[in-house]
């Protein structure tokens, strides 16, 4: 197996169809799809360098996407984190099933001896039950590297039945009674318009627009910046929007009530799961429970597509335990030299480790004072 380094953006463009086919037969996620990575690089790079690994058999049979920091908060600490770091809710390297105990190792191999300085790696988001972490936890072990693993968030997700009945079978009564007294309110009382808007480009950019205003309209009812606040939040998502409408990955849907946008839901369809990223909501209509409503209406499309997960990505908030989707953990692996300082560190790699440890504390507690608001 060998293993060779991407550094340009013009190698990364160019791996573009072998890494989709390569992702194809991993059983990836959309996280992991070149075309998140492509826009996640091209609005958060800033200061960093590419430095993406790829392992080839004749054909690619692994990827390792890493990208190098000089800093970290200010922190004199090079970190080497993977593309996608921040709005991807699952992190992971990209490799053939029976290929990654091979892979891993020699990733290790190579990450020991490259020249490339760095203090420590920081693996973010990997679902622990992904079939290569426990491998690499114990390959980590006898590879003279230190190594912490971190519970970072849980992920909810829900196994689809065949059909909607057998689903509403499962939710509570008095959930099922709720649902069903709002659908009839909201039909009975409103005009009521349902789309997905994701076939035409013009849409597409409508469809994003309202979403980041009905956002945080909500957000902001509530004395809170809301997430779209960021220019660079929005361009990302824009882009990321426009990418997979061409794939055929948007989901886009647009609730109108009386002819106005009351809510929205922003999520992607890839590989036979439904991954709810964002919503939004008028607060006027928020009596009616339209967020509820219309995460049910994407629930009932998703099972007549035939899907067998409605992922409603990070986050324990309450309103995903209604629906009995079930909570995955969600870990961060920082990993660092055993033998102590870098030649060239500032600071020794234990104590970035240990900073970095800190912040994912300080983050999870900010996130769940957030959920409860």
């Amino acid at each position: 197996m060998k293993i060779d380094v991407i550094t340009t953006k013009k190698e990364f463009e160019a791996i573009r169809e072998r890494w989709g086919a390569l992702l194809a037969n991993s059983g990836g996620n959309i996280f992991q799809t070149w075309e998140w990575q492509w826009s996640w690089w091209k609005y958060y790079a800033r200061d960093k360098k590419l430095y993406i690994l790829v392992a080839t058999e004749k054909d690619l049979v692994g990827i390792a996407p890493f990208c190098l920091s000089k800093s970290y908060y200010g922190l004199p600490i090079k970190v080497l984190s993977l593309l996608g770091t921040g709005p991807s809710d699952y992190g992971g390297f990209i490799v053939l099933p029976e290929k990654k105990e091979r892979f891993i190792e020699e990733l290790l191999k190579h990450l020991s001896t490259t020249y490339v300085n760095w203090d420590v790696v920081d693996l973010q988001q990997l679902p622990e039950d992904l079939p290569y972490v426990d491998l690499f936890k114990s390959l980590i072990k006898g590879s003279g590297f230190g190594e912490v693993g971190l519970f970072q968030d849980d992920s909810l997700t829900l196994s689809l039945p065949s059909n909607w009945d057998e689903l509403a079978g499962t939710l509570s009564k008095k959930f099922r009674h709720n649902l069903s007294y709002c659908s009839r309110r909201i039909f009975k009382e409103h005009k009521v318009d349902i789309y997905n808007l994701n076939e035409r480009a013009d849409d597409v950019v409508f469809g994003m627009n309202v979403l980041f205003n009905l956002h945080q309209k909500r957000w902001r009812a509530r004395k809170l910046p809301g997430l779209f606040w960021s220019k660079r939040y929005r361009a990302f998502h824009s882009d990321i929007a426009s990418h997979f409408y061409k794939k055929g990955w948007l989901a886009l849907y647009l609730l109108k009530l009386d002819d106005e946008a009351a809510a929205s839901l922003y999520g992607f369809e890839y590989d036979g799961r439904f991954y709810y990223y964002l919503g939004g909501f008028d607060p006027r209509w928020e009596h009616l429970s339209i967020g509820t409503f219309l995460t049910g209406e994407a629930i009932r499309d998703s099972i007549a597509k035939k899907f067998s997960y409605f992922d409603f990505l990070r986050g324990g908030e309450k309103y995903k335990l209604k629906w009995r989707a079930v909570s995955h953990k969600n870990m961060r692996f920082l990993i660092c030299k055993e033998n102590g300082c870098l030649k060239t560190a500032v600071l020794p790699p234990r104590l970035a480790m240990q900073l970095l440890d800190c912040e994912t504390e300080v983050l999870r507690k900010a996130k769940n004072k957030l959920r409860k608001v």
